[in-house]
């Protein structure tokens, strides 16, 4: 099969696509289920998209440009999963062909051929949460972009506009998914290490991420919501109590295939020969790896969608392994079993280890209802509408805090309002608290245990 794709022909990336698409489609028919924070992503796209404002009126720590994303993917195509999985598809595809299109230019392998796009589409295809939308999956995309600036400096092709427009990429990578700002350390050490590096430049490239980071921030000052921005995004991104939707040892057994083989084509730098260049795209994407390490370690959630930011480095190191192959039976054999083996085991894992309460269960008894949770369970949205700002546990009980202070208060009084619930399930017992700082409230619903049912007029 690595014949194929063994060809300078950037036609062969509508054969990877349609690969893709055949891979996604036996998923689809075996029955793909939704984990729960693939979920939220589609409640917080379909609650912005009633004219609510992120962080100020939602209560979720998810970066503004993913948040923008998803609002207007339900403002195109409604409060739908598949067109998460088709973008998410496209996204991929794109991804490969611009990863393979750099170190093509950048002469990292010995051969100029497609396998790099091919591995790289085989290995998205080896973790379940990686046909959601995440943050993560966006965030990547411009971090593969600004790849090129590296190399081109590294060798010696560099110009002050190329660092500027390396750091705007990153600034956006970390606009989309907080934890992708440690990139920014990581291109700084690449720099040092392997170029000659120039103070004005260096700066040039954190200008170009400051950059954004007024854009954005410009944004949330012109609607005086620039306090709620700073807190939900940037301290609780950082702050918060890790999210466990998988321990470390889940998480890397769900992942055990790709790691497995990405450590096994580690041998080729102990019985291969590069030239000096390709030795240092090498150890710059050694850089990357560990970098993706330190982006899972300071996540504030711990699920498969993290390892997206090994898979670039992974892909560099298995298409290596598997170009370098000599013997035809090696040639054959081991990238056959490694497609296998990676594209397999998601449904082995999904048989036998994995955690139900991960994912969606329709379990609401409730349908085509306005629903407000106040609460931790988001399954209840299934087949109802969410009017609710209280997307993320942490934010949420952080905001219900303002209920001691007036100007707070009101801010959360007037978003309950706009949200206009049919039925309020107060898991965390706040209502009664509102209720008793706004009277008016309680003229609106009728309380049965934790559930306030709206009273028609």
């Amino acid at each position: 099969m690595l014949q194929l794709f063994r060809l300078n022909d950037p036609y062969r990336l509508v054969l990877i696509f349609v690969i893709l698409v055949v891979i996604r489609t036996v998923w689809l028919i075996y029955g793909l289920p939704l984990p729960l924070f693939g979920f939220k992503w589609q409640l917080l796209g379909s609650w912005l998209a009633q004219d609510h404002m992120i962080y100020a009126d939602s209560y979720d720590y998810t970066g503004p440009l993913s948040a923008l994303v998803y609002k207007w993917i339900t403002i195109l195509f409604g409060n739908s999963r598949w067109p998460h999985i088709i973008l998410s598809t496209l996204l991929i595809i794109l991804q490969a062909g611009i990863l393979n299109a750099i170190f093509l230019r950048n002469k990292a392998y010995h051969e100029n051929t497609y396998v790099l796009a091919f591995v790289y589409m085989i290995l998205m295809s080896g973790v379940m949460d990686y046909y959601s939308l995440s943050p993560q999956l966006m965030s990547i995309t411009f971090i593969i972009i600004s790849m090129n600036n590296i190399f081109r400096r590294i060798d010696n092709q560099a110009t002050d506009e190329m660092f500027l427009t390396s750091g705007i990429y990153l600034g956006i990578a970390t606009f989309f998914y907080l934890p992708a700002a440690i990139f920014l350390v990581s291109y700084l050490i690449s720099f040092l290490l392997f170029s000659t590096a120039i103070a004005r430049r260096l700066i040039l490239l954190s200008l170009g991420a400051i950059i954004v980071y007024f854009v954005v921030w410009g944004y949330f000052f012109w609607y005086d919501a620039e306090q709620h921005f700073y807190d939900s995004f940037f301290i609780t991104g950082f702050l918060r109590e890790k999210i466990f939707y998988l321990s470390y040892s889940e998480l890397s057994l769900q992942a055990i295939a790709i790691l497995l083989f990405t450590v096994i084509s580690m041998s080729i730098f102990f019985t291969a020969r590069f030239t000096n260049f390709q030795q240092k795209i090498q150890r710059v994407m050694l850089i990357f790896m560990i970098t993706s390490i330190g982006c899972i370690l300071v996540s504030p959630e711990l699920s498969g969608a993290e390892m997206i930011f090994l898979l670039p480095s992974a892909a560099f190191l298995i298409t290596h392994y598997f170009l370098l192959l000599r013997r035809w039976w090696t040639r054959t054999f081991i990238p056959l079993v490694t497609i296998i083996c990676i594209v397999i085991f998601p449904f082995f894992w999904l048989s036998h280890f994995s955690n139900e309460g991960l994912f969606l269960q329709d379990s609401s008894a409730y349908n085509g209802k306005r629903i407000m949770m106040i609460g931790d369970d988001l399954s209840v949205y299934e087949g109802n509408t969410i009017a609710s700002p209280f997307l993320d546990p942490y934010v949420s009980i952080q905001r219900m805090e303002g209920l001691k202070y007036y100007e707070d208060a009101s801010e959360i009084y007037d978003t309950i309002l706009a949200a206009d619930a049919d039925i309020v399930i107060d898991k965390w017992g706040y209502f009664p608290k509102m209720i008793e700082v706004f009277p008016d409230l309680g003229k609106r619903y009728q309380p049965q245990g934790g559930i306030y049912t709206k009273i028609s007029n």
